[in-house]
């Protein structure tokens, strides 16, 4: 049996990468928090051959001082924690100082930064693991982090790589997750040239009409409710307008989408009674609550959370969304058994999901487009 050793660093960095950065979509999520972290209020993103050739994300946030640069590359360096008890109560989207080495150990990265109180920028280059010296650069402000060749050092990790279509799929859901999370935040997002979203910062109505269309929020009960440190909002579409497919579920704990099983047993348990056959609810909907009642290191992909209070959160969610479809349910004119079951479901108007495809009870028509325009600002 071979003896115990420690593993060099670079291989430590291409293990981690595998549990944070499986995809490209997992790379652009990182880099956008990052920014976000950043007190960016615009982030421009540029995609090519779907995430794999090049991500670049640009934003105008604080920036990176020159000797830091290199700290920044570097695996479990970061500002944003200080000490163990720091992790009780975590206010920052990323916090773990793992992405960036992650990513650069398995691409080509450049890092440019620009501090506010700076006269001018810096630029960083790593190859594989490879950290260059920092270089005088020209950039305005914020930071610039360019991605070329994801897992070209990696041959075997490349070839488990869908199509380029796919893995663009995968980047644009993890784009929409973040712009919805955080809609007063800037976005412009392209991908091959081409300008697929462009957002200007909004309230949360505006950002849902550009992103899931303004049929979902119209077709939707409004949530809003307050407890005790901690409130919901949002909006969770009527039971009449519940479709089949789970593309629109998208669940925000404190600026983070998340996938919880006690958040979504509770929207279960609020539709039990008024969903038919096998409907899913779809909805978006932003729950704060304060930091320290919620555990977000979990999981690498930080997409999973643990409340300290978890029975009163299932409790507080459910019977949110219950009020809210009650309160529109005695709003709307009295529905046949003849509706519920779909047989005049021509009168229900389809609502588009985020891929395009027309959802409801009627047969498909004609695909429609999302349009890309922000809408005018909202104050909510």
């Amino acid at each position: 049996m071979p003896a115990i050793h420690a593993l060099p660093d670079q291989l430590i960095n291409q293990i981690a990468a595998g549990e944070v950065i499986e995809r490209p979509a997992a790379a652009l999520k990182e880099l956008l928090e990052n920014s976000i972290d950043a007190g960016a209020t615009e982030i421009d993103i540029a995609l090519a051959r779907g995430g794999v050739k090049l991500i670049r994300v640009a934003d105008n946030g604080g920036g990176i001082e020159r000797e830091d640069l290199q700290l920044a590359v570097a695996r479990h360096a970061t500002s944003k924690l200080a000490t163990a008890s720091d992790l009780e109560g975590i206010a920052t989207l990323g916090f773990r100082g793992e992405a960036l080495a992650s990513i650069a150990s398995v691409a080509r990265v450049s890092l440019t930064s620009r501090s506010r109180d700076k006269a001018h920028a810096w630029r960083i280059e790593v190859d594989a693991g490879e950290v260059g010296m920092p270089q005088p650069a020209a950039l305005a402000s914020g930071t610039t982090v360019t991605v070329n060749e994801l897992f070209f050092n990696t041959p075997a990790r490349r070839k488990f790589l869908r199509t380029d279509a796919t893995e663009y799929g995968h980047c644009e859901e993890a784009f929409r997750r973040i712009a919805l999370a955080q809609p007063d935040v800037a976005f412009t997002f392209q991908h091959n040239g081409s300008v697929r979203f462009r957002l200007l910062a909004q309230g949360r109505r505006a950002r849902v009409d550009a992103l899931l269309g303004s049929e979902f929020a119209a077709q939707a009960a409004h949530v809003d409710e307050h407890g005790a440190g901690l409130s919901i909002a949002g909006w969770a579409v009527r039971p009449a307008h519940a479709t089949t497919a789970r593309d629109a579920q998208y669940f925000f704990v404190n600026g983070r989408f998340v996938r919880d099983r006690i958040l979504a047993h509770a929207l279960r348990e609020a539709y039990r009674d008024v969903l038919h056959q096998d409907r899913q609810p779809a909805y978006a909907l932003w729950l704060a609550i304060e930091a320290r009642q919620v555990d977000v290191n979990v999981h690498p992909t930080k997409t999973e959370v643990r409340f300290r209070e978890s029975g009163a959160i299932h409790q507080f969610v459910r019977r949110a969304i219950q009020k809210s479809l009650a309160d529109t349910a005695a709003e709307q004119p009295a529905v046949s058994a003849a509706e519920k079951l779909g047989v005049a479901a021509a009168r229900i108007p389809p609502w588009t999901s985020p891929t395009g495809a027309q959802r409801s009870f009627a047969p498909l028509v004609e695909q429609t487009t999302i349009g890309l325009g922000a809408g005018e600002p909202s104050t909510f």
